[in-house]
């Protein structure tokens, strides 16, 4: 018997959105290198091509995609391969859940036998337009077009920003930037590049309806974050070539300063902002990392989070900011709204001055909302949750106070679509483990 070489590959389009499916590098924290991202909930459009054609007994019979098997719907022969044209639809898959990863066995059916191709995915809920498309081909886009320039090329045919053109191609903003960052002062002379990240911002703004995405290089909201305490790519510096201030991305790598200037930067001045708090901060950061624990501390709800469970005692003007933030999604302030209306409930039934001033008793509060987490309604525990919730120490539990937690909670796990389920993430893992490891903190120091 006589091996025979042959080809076969696999295209997965996307009808709705026009475009083939993206992928996302996870490097090494996953079994595999690479996930594709898929939707939940939608049709595919699979093209599966066999090279060279004319093999004897080579004929797809089946796709297997997961535990779906499909049949193809049509088969052209052409000189380049037998090419197959396939339907696939991913309705019952449900969404992949934070930090995790789906295993999808392809399988390609043919007379003689089966391939196995073992893929990695990330199903995506069908509403969620952002993540599922974001991506790129390779990524090599920039780097080859700087290549071809400094080889000798005098000009770039492309798209102020990445939408509006092919995929994979490179964007005039990011070139010219690049070539800004680089030295060339003949590209500052005819163009007023100050402008270019406005601009690519307001044209992706024009063609999708929305913001680019927050890591979009240049022209996305987070590329002019301080992350590592210094501010760009050797003397350049991104921010201050625009003109903008500089965000402290606040992470395991921040530095104490970086820690106290965003404090104050979202917060004002005050004397708990200081060396010592902010170096118990990113202690804590480290022992978050240490155990597992995977939490956002640069937004206001995470980095006022951080600084009480570091020992720090929330102010009202955190309160205030953290309740005037706001949300990325629609479905977030609707749980707010569910979770405000029971808060009225139970103002309204107090009497006096006290019905309806925005504020909660303790006897309200607990009944109305502590009690599935804090059996004991008099006991140390109990009182310590609520002296953490009372910020300016009235003796009554505020709306922005509590808010604090519930846009932890959403900004923690934004998927949550349920405002018992958002409750009770607030508890359990927000104010609950606050007081615990402020406890701990302090033991730790004395």
């Amino acid at each position: 018997m006589t091996s025979t070489d042959f080809f076969v590959s696999l295209s997965i389009y996307d009808p709705k959105n026009g475009r083939h499916v993206f992928f996302k590098t996870d490097g090494k924290r996953f079994e595999e290198d690479r996930t594709i991202k898929i939707s939940c909930d939608a049709k595919y459009d699979l093209t599966v091509t066999v090279r060279p054609p004319g093999i004897e007994n080579l004929t797809l019979l089946k796709l297997r995609m997961g535990s779906d098997e499909i049949t193809p719907d049509k088969k052209t022969e052409e000189s380049k391969g037998i090419i197959y044209s396939l339907s696939w639809f991913t309705n019952g898959y449900k969404p992949t859940k934070k930090g995790a990863r789906n295993d999808l066995r392809i399988g390609f059916k043919f007379a003689q036998g089966e391939l196995i191709f073992p893929a990695q995915v990330k199903f995506y809920p069908l509403s969620d337009s952002t993540h599922v498309v974001w991506g790129t081909k390779w990524d090599l886009q920039t780097a080859s077009q700087l290549d071809c320039l400094g080889a000798g090329a005098d000009g770039v045919w492309a798209s102020l920003c990445e939408e509006g053109a092919a995929l994979g191609h490179a964007s005039s903003a990011v070139t010219m930037m690049n070539l800004v960052r680089l030295g060339n002062t003949k590209i500052l002379k005819k163009y007023n590049c100050t402008q270019l990240r406005k601009s690519a911002m307001a044209v992706t703004k024009l063609t999708t309806g929305k913001p680019p995405h927050p890591k979009q290089v240049v022209y996305g909201e987070r590329a002019v974050d301080l992350v590592l305490g210094s501010a760009g790519v050797g003397d350049f510096d991104l921010a201050e070539f625009f003109g903008i201030e500089t965000p402290n991305r606040i992470t395991t790598l921040a530095t104490v300063e970086m820690i106290k200037d965003r404090l104050v930067n979202l917060f004002g001045d005050h004397e708990q902002f200081n060396d010592e708090l902010c170096g118990k901060m990113k202690e804590q950061m480290l022992l978050d990392l240490r155990s597992g624990k995977k939490e956002e501390y640069h937004s206001p709800a995470g980095i006022a989070l951080l600084f009480d469970k570091a020992g720090g005692k929330l102010t009202p003007e955190m309160g205030e900011a953290i309740s005037k933030v706001s949300l990325n999604s629609s479905h977030h302030q609707g749980l707010i709204d569910e979770i405000r209306k029971e808060w009225d409930r139970w103002d309204n039934q107090e009497e006096g001055d006290d019905k309806g001033d925005g504020m909660l008793l303790f006897d309200s509060f607990y009944h109305g909302f502590m009690a599935p987490y804090f059996g004991c309604y008099r006991c140390d525990r109990t009182k310590k949750a609520m002296k953490a919730l009372d910020m300016d120490q009235d003796g009554y539990v505020d709306w922005y106070e509590f808010l604090v937690y519930i846009k932890w909670a959403l900004c923690q796990y934004p998927e949550t679509t349920d405002p018992d389920v958002l409750l009770s993430i607030a508890f359990e893992e927000g104010l609950i483990p606050a007081m615990r490891d402020e406890k701990i903190m302090k033991e730790r120091l004395q």
